[in-house]
């Protein structure tokens, strides 16, 4: 579904919006089924799949060359809620009455506060513009389960199986595919059903229905915030119980978009922009005698969340205001077998026999977190104001840890966390390139977190684990890009509760120029990545991080009076400029070392080469540069 509060045309539109503007978009999708293989003969196959896709849009130029301007409040959401509940039971007496349960559930929420098109477009926001996508897989149900038994006060450790209820003026009519040889229902509809002491249960005796004595006991399932769950019981003397649960959560949320053009944004108050997508999956399996109990439960969720994203060309954005981006992706897998001697309680005791439990749990994490992201070509981006960027991974409710396997003779567990939160980011067409010009004169702070400390680290129980977890400041494409920091850059990554800079400044390919200016702060390293690349210290910049300096024929300017304490390795070239006296701790030997003016103290030794070249320059007044 979708949900938009102001749409215009492909043409040239102008919009304005100054008061308070709430979109809502939500879904609220349920699916559930239960399936019993009857007494005799027959196998029950359950299958409960559930899509929910969602659009919320606060105002939507569409196409063309638009003007659109918020002067007010734009909040804009969705919500959407997917989830799969499977129960399936083979037959009772049969030799291979196996039970087989697929639950898939998937949810997709997108939320975009200002959306326009190709076209060059100018965007403004003077208010406030507060988005939210989320999803989830994790609903509470109530399920009414009715059993049959042969006994009026069964005990706790007879395993009864659920029925399923038959609604109809008459019996269905036989043969019939969905009601097998030794079938049995519970008929809702029997014309007797009301006399006292009367049980309406049938069951299908070769082929034709046939009332039968016994006991129903009623029982309200509440499956309280429950993930997408399947539920398996093989019967027989070697019935296998099979239960595959899939649930996929995505979650993506934008400030502002356009698309391909020479756009020109500015942000001049607050967007805030959070994705909180939830992928909760659980599975149950049993079987019986010499039958196996598999289960396998596989939980992905995605979050993007953008501040302002612009596609390809030559495009113009200023952040004079702030701008908080937030993606935290939560999933969770839980399988539970009961192979050999095992048992557990699903609302009964089920007990394993003679065959194996055989459990996989997948649990997949993805967040991504940009402030502000354009695709290729000539970009000018300026941050005057705060860019606050966080992407993490945090589990579900069932307890600190991704994926679990309980009570099984052979297990995979496996996770997956890939995290990355970019404060800038250019350079992401299909080319991957242009001629960028960034500049941070306010704040860009940045965090990239793995699953909480507090839970099992993700890879101590995995078979199978991957981590990725980043954090960048700046990022820029192949292009020959511009870089200036003149104010603060933080960024910070934390893997298994502990806390390091990220990346500062990625420079990517090409010839860039990364300037640190006068009392700018930068935390995270600063990889000028390959290319003849040129670092420029201002006055007294501070890094707490590290200068890489990768192939190619780098170079370090000093400008003016001041002293940097960061070490200086990897470079080739290095240049005194303008008046004053720089202060470095040590120097790497350099294929040439060029003083313009002013004096280049390192407060250390410093070693020339053979092939070394040292240049001083001297004016016409006798000044010259020394080291």
């Amino acid at each position: 579904g979708g949900a938009p509060s102001l749409a215009a045309g492909s043409w040239d539109d102008q919009i304005l919006s100054s008061g308070r503007v709430e979109v809502l978009a939500s879904s609220d999708a349920v699916a559930s089924n239960t399936a019993d293989g009857g007494w005799l003969v027959g196998d029950g196959d359950t299958i409960a799949k559930v899509t929910s896709p969602l659009q919320a849009v606060g105002l939507d130029a569409g196409e063309g060359s638009n003007v659109v301007r918020n002067d007010g409040e734009l909040l804009i959401t969705a919500q959407g809620v997917a989830a799969a509940f499977s129960y399936a039971t083979g037959a009772h007496l049969s030799w291979d009455g196996d039970g087989e349960s697929l639950a898939e559930s998937e949810v997709d929420a997108i939320a975009r506060g200002i959306r326009a098109g190709g076209g060059d477009n100018e965007i403004v926001n003077s208010g406030t513009i507060d988005v939210l996508a989320s999803a989830s897989t994790r609903k509470t149900v109530t399920l009414l389960l009715r059993f049959w038994s042969e006994v009026e006060n069964p005990s706790q450790d007879d395993k009864l199986t659920a029925i399923p209820t038959f609604t109809g003026d008459e019996l269905p009519s036989l043969p019939d595919d969905a009601y097998p040889d030794g079938q049995v229902i519970y008929w809702a509809e029997d014309p007797l059903a009301n006399q006292a002491g009367y049980i309406p249960v049938w069951r299908n005796d070769d082929g034709s229905w046939v009332k039968i004595d016994g006991y129903i006991l009623e029982r309200e399932v509440v499956l309280i915030a429950s993930p997408t769950l399947a539920f398996s019981n093989g019967n027989g003397i070697s019935g296998t119980g099979t239960s595959t649960a899939n649930a996929t959560s995505t979650a993506f949320a934008v400030g502002i978009e356009a698309g391909d053009g020479d756009n020109q944004i500015v942000n001049g108050d607050r967007i805030t922009v959070t994705a909180s997508p939830e992928a909760s999956v659980k599975t149950d399996a049993d079987g019986d005698a010499f039958g196996d109990a598999i289960g396998t439960a596989d939980a992905h969720a995605s979050a993007v969340a953008i501040g302002i994203l612009a596609g390809d060309g030559a495009n113009r954005i200023v952040n004079g205001g702030t701008i908080v981006v937030t993606a935290v992706s939560k999933a969770q897998a839980i399988s539970q077998v009961s192979g050999g001697d095992i048992c557990f309680w699903f609302f009964g005791w089920w007990c394993g026999g003679g065959g194996d439990g055989i459990g996989t749990a997948k649990a997949t994490f993805e967040a991504d977190a940009v402030g502000i992201q354009v695709g290729d070509g000539d970009n000018r981006i300026v941050n005057e104001g705060e860019l606050t960027v966080v992407a993490a991974a945090e589990t579900g409710a069932e307890g600190p840890f991704t994926a679990k396997v309980l009570d099984a003779d052979q297990t995979t567990i496996a996770t997956s966390v890939t995290i990355r939160a970019v404060g800038i980011e250019t350079g992401v067409g299909s080319q991957q390139d242009g001629d960028n010009l960034v500049i941070n004169e306010g704040v860009i702070d940045v965090e990239a977190r793995d699953v909480p400390a507090t839970a099992t680290a993700p890879c101590v129980n995995s078979t199978e684990c991957a981590t990725s977890v980043q954090a960048i400041g700046i990022k820029t494409g192949d292009g020959n890009d511009e870089i200036w920091n003149l104010g603060t850059i933080t960024t910070a990554e934390v893997v298994d509760g502990i806390r390091t800079p990220g990346t500062a400044i990625d420079a990517g390919g090409g010839d860039d120029l990364v300037v640190l200016g006068d009392g700018s702060v930068t935390t995270g390293d600063v990889d000028l990545g390959a290319g003849d690349d040129t670092l420029q210290l201002v006055g007294t910049p501070i890094l707490n991080s590290a200068v890489l300096a990768r192939d190619g024929t780098d170079s370090v300017l000093f400008d003016g009076a001041g002293s940097f304490a960061g070490s200086l390795q990897g470079f080739e070239v290095a240049i005194k400029r303008f008046p004053g006296t720089y202060v470095v701790p040590e120097l790497a030997t350099l294929q040439r070392l060029e003083l313009q003016r002013g004096t280049l103290r390192v407060d250390g030794d410093y070693a020339m080469s053979p092939t070394s070249a040292f240049l001083a320059r001297v004016e016409s007044n006798g000044s010259n540069g020394r080291l």
